[in-house]
């Protein structure tokens, strides 16, 4: 019967988490560090863009993750520029076909160390990319989280004591992001976009050792890991706000 309550009660849960979960919260920041007084949103809808991809010296990006990383950024350009769905945004995947996986492991390689596209580089990019005049670059510059836990015990509606754990979650996220001109071979724009995201949650278990455990299990089995916020949802959160800062006065 026990067993049962509790799974009532899971149930429950799930469906609230469901229906009200409204994700993590992100506090969004920028710093200005570059911007060509020629480079405007005009140049983009009118020129085209290459989505790079991500890279980091400080994060280890597996060569997969690198061209989701990067298709995910010219999905969320092509749903926020305001002329995103008729201009030329080309995803990572396809840069990475037309110059060679393997050459583009070693340039995006290379970048985590100097992060610096080279003449040589933009030369093979431009020449396998035809239709775009800018290439899209982020390099990720910090990310860390701190988790945080606080206990209490509390009684429930049948008088039994539980133990009631708040899951609070920090992920920081810094990335850089460039804009380079392939033909005048040079930087047109670079801004740092921080974000500071945050997410808690509250568990409840039994207070005995053995029942404890056990509740606990089956939670992260069925819930996953509480107070969760992944990568993918923070960068697209930060990539979403370098978008909105490239559209014309008065936003999309």
């Amino acid at each position: 019967m026990k067993i049962f309550t509790k799974m009532s009660t899971l149930i429950i849960f799930l469906i609230s988490l469901f229906l009200f979960s409204c994700g993590a919260s992100h506090h969004l920041r920028k710093k200005e560090l570059y911007r060509d007084k020629n480079f405007n949103y005009e140049s983009l809808k009118n020129d085209g863009l290459i989505i790079g991809g991500i890279s980091s010296q400080k994060v280890d990006l597996t060569p997969e993750q690198r061209l989701q990383y990067g298709d995910l950024m010219a999905e969320v350009f092509r749903k926020q520029l305001k002329d995103g769905k008729t201009m030329t945004i080309m995803n990572t995947s396809l840069l990475a076909e037309k110059i060679g996986h393997d050459k583009y492991i070693a340039i995006m390689g290379k970048y985590d160390d100097e992060k610096m596209f080279w003449k040589e580089t933009m030369d093979l990019v431009r020449e396998s990319m035809h239709g775009a005049k800018y290439c899209l670059l982020g390099y990720i510059e910090n990310e860390s989280i701190i988790d945080k836990s606080f206990e209490q015990y509390i009684e429930n509606s049948e008088g039994e004591e539980e133990l009631s754990t708040t899951f609070k979650k920090t992920y920081l996220f810094a990335i850089e992001f460039r804009i380079y001109d392939l033909e005048q071979e040079e930087i047109v724009r670079g801004d740092i976009i921080y974000n500071e995201a945050k997410q808690s949650e509250t568990r409840t278990t039994d207070s005995g050792c053995v029942e404890g455990c056990m509740d606990e299990l089956i939670q992260l089995i069925i819930l996953g890991e509480p107070a969760s916020i992944s990568r993918k949802e923070v960068l697209k959160k930060t990539v979403k706000e370098f978008a909105n800062d490239l559209n014309p006065a008065g936003g999309k």
